[in-house]
């Protein structure tokens, strides 16, 4: 069951990702940002180690990343 607080923000969402990971990944850079400005961790990593900046620099998210 997903683990959902407050729009997901910090907790994980499913197994291994945040809703800031899955946003990064996505290239959805209003989105990254609004999770960010709500108080987004940006320092949580994925079970595997991932963090939303591995995630979006792996996509080629390169906006999402600055």
């Amino acid at each position: 069951m997903p683990n959902i607080v407050v729009l997901g923000i910090t907790r994980e969402l499913g197994a291994t990702i945040t809703a800031l990971m899955l946003a990064a990944r996505a290239g959805a850079c209003g989105a990254v940002r609004a999770l960010l400005a709500k108080g987004a961790d940006a320092a949580l990593r994925s079970r595997e180690g991932y963090s939303a900046l591995d995630l979006a620099a792996e996509a080629g998210a390169v906006d999402c990343a600055r």
